[in-house]
């Protein structure tokens, strides 16, 4: 009886030195995972939060360069209808690269604690892609300046319709968003 009560305490020191080497082990790794830095690329599957903001594994990122619309922000066709285009463009979007495996190359991290990024998907910089189609402007610097100017001319998204706001402009006027 000694030896069997004997042989189960071994057994449970065994068990608990094995659980308390594999939690070291694991929490050991853990930390060896470093956080990214500016300059970084960071990869993964995207959620798409709207127009110009976005969830790569844990990571919330908010596209470099450019500002697209915010739901509840509307646009005026020239037949006189108005339509959300905040959420026109979130739907574009998905359609383009919603669930899909995506790079984004880190530039910054704003007020809000996101990553600022260009997202690569295929290939494509989806930064330049949705100003190209007009569904965000080139904001915050002269980076897609010229995909502006390309979806002006052909009158693409943003550019055909009747009236649309500035987002920076509209979000001034409507401060909860």
């Amino acid at each position: 009886m000694l030896k069997l009560l004997l042989s189960f305490e071994l057994v449970i020191v065994i068990t608990l030195a094995l659980a308390l080497l594999f939690i070291g082990v694991f929490m050991n790794r853990a930390g060896d995972v470093e956080s990214p830095s500016i300059g970084d690329v960071i990869s993964g599957r995207v959620y798409v939060n709207d127009g110009d903001g976005m969830l790569i594994g844990s990571h919330k990122v908010r596209l470099y360069g450019i500002d697209a619309p915010e739901f509840g922000q509307s646009a005026t066709l020239w037949n006189g209808t108005q339509i959300d285009y905040g959420s026109y463009v979130k739907s574009q979007l998905i359609k383009r690269i919603g669930g899909k495996q995506v790079e984004v190359l880190l530039h910054a991290r704003d007020k809000y604690d996101r990553w600022v990024g260009v997202v690569y998907a295929d290939g494509v910089d989806i930064n330049a892609w949705l100003v190209r189609e007009g569904f965000a402007i080139a904001a915050y610097g002269d980076d897609y300046r010229g995909q502006q100017a390309e979806a002006k001319r052909e009158r693409r998204g943003q550019w055909r319709m009747k009236a649309i706001e500035d987002p920076r402009k509209w979000r001034a006027k409507h401060p909860r968003h």
